[in-house]
């Protein structure tokens, strides 16, 4: 469970930043970049001479007389491997690597979580204030109605009409409660924090030219990809350590031998050969192979999803953008319908039916501007982090 931190009112980048610190995700994957790079070290020290101790206890096969302790020491410096040495060396890098990216993968996935929790509070935050409005209004329109039917200028009908809207405007407020409390349990689960409020960001996304310039960016960016372009390099470099269970190893040897019958030490050069059970080198060697075409084939797909996630996210970045302007001056003339409905109606012009349906057509025209501002922020944000501008180094700078 997290240590949650009391704070009032966060902003996009103390939400961001609290996730970077907090997140229990990003510690595993640091942890394991850690054990990497041990493995990483464990598998340069092969280049270094081994030293071994056997004893045991002899007895003389003449005279059967019990010999006393034999001590036996032997330090052996591998010359050539057949590409063993080198390529678990290489393997043990790459995977290395491909941890490095690992980390970076995961702090991404989770700025794109954080950021999208928290601009999908800040809609429902709009949308809780203008529902709260939409139930004030019918509250308003029902007390006219009702003070019309008393007075017998309108008919019973209307009131049970108004009480109708009335119940589905306090249904929908409540409706939009509960989602905006889950957000809020999402975000404060993602972040650790515990807030009152949201304050939105003053932010334009500084993002390519054309989408063409954002696909390479992000391609030359993406952790995925590099990820998996270490994941090939490790298969290929155990492609080569299966390999040279092919091949003899050859090594320099000093073995010095006390309580025995021929005690001394003796230095030789030894050609050991050791190609495992049965064709049990040839298999593993299939074995390496299939996972490097396996990885390419997996690098392949996560490229091609990338791409189309990006083209998407830039298709629908720029559409709500172009929205922004049209839904504003929808919600503003629709806005102005509904005040001169309820205007004309009083003079008999318009029916009350139409001055209900003239309300429910604004207060949905705002919703819809809200839903397209607050996805603008979301792509935008989303296109900076899958484009590499957006990331743990440099968060404070999104408010800038």
């Amino acid at each position: 469970n997290p240590i949650y931190a009391e704070s009032d009112v966060i902003g996009i980048e103390d939400a961001l930043m609290a996730t970077m610190a907090n997140h229990p995700n990003i510690s595993l994957r640091r942890n394991e970049l850690t054990t990497s790079n041990e493995a990483l070290e464990t598998a340069k020290w092969q280049k270094f001479p081994n030293v071994s101790l056997q004893t045991s206890s002899g007895q003389n096969s003449t005279t059967k007389s019990t010999m006393g302790i034999i001590t036996s020491i032997r330090v052996e410096e591998p010359l050539w491997t057949g590409g063993r040495i080198s390529g678990n060396i290489d393997s043990a890098r790459a995977k290395t690597l491909a941890a490095e990216q690992s980390v970076i993968e995961t702090e991404e996935d989770l700025l794109s979580k954080t950021s999208n929790a928290f601009f999908e509070i800040s809609k429902l935050q709009k949308k809780l204030a203008v529902s709260d409005e939409n139930v004030t209004e019918h509250k308003r329109l029902l007390e006219l109605i009702n003070h019309r039917a008393r007075a017998e200028v309108s008919p019973m009908a209307e009131i049970f009409v108004v009480k109708a809207r009335l119940n589905q405007a306090q249904t929908e407020y409540i409706q939009i409660q509960s989602a905006m409390a889950t957000a809020k349990s999402n975000l404060e689960q993602l972040t650790a924090l515990k807030f009152s409020g949201l304050k939105l960001p003053k932010f334009e996304p500084n993002l390519p030219d054309s989408e063409a310039d954002a696909v390479k960016q992000s391609i030359e960016h993406s952790p995925v990809l590099r990820r998996l372009s270490a994941q090939i390099k490790a298969s290929e470099a155990d492609l080569e350590v299966a390999k040279s269970a092919l091949y003899p190893q050859l090594s320099a040897r000093v073995d010095d031998t006390s309580g025995s019958a021929a005690p001394g030490s003796i230095a030789y050069i030894a050609l050991t050969y050791q190609p495992g059970n049965g064709l049990s080198v040839l298999s593993n060697k299939r074995e390496a192979q299939s996972k490097i075409d396996a990885a390419e084939s997996t690098r392949a797909a996560a490229r091609l999803d990338l791409i189309n996630t990006v083209r998407s996210d830039w298709v629908s970045y720029h559409m709500q953008i172009s929205q922004i302007e049209t839904l504003s001056n929808y919600y503003q003339t629709s806005k102005g319908v509904y005040e001169s409905n309820l205007r004309q109606y009083t003079a008999g012009r318009k029916t009350w039916l139409e001055v209900l349906n003239a309300k429910k057509e604004s207060t949905q025209a705002q919703y819809s501007l809200i839903d397209a501002e607050s996805a603008t922020f979301y792509y935008g944000f989303k296109l900076l982090i899958e484009l590499g501008l957006l990331n743990s180094q440099n968060i404070q700078l999104v408010n800038k």
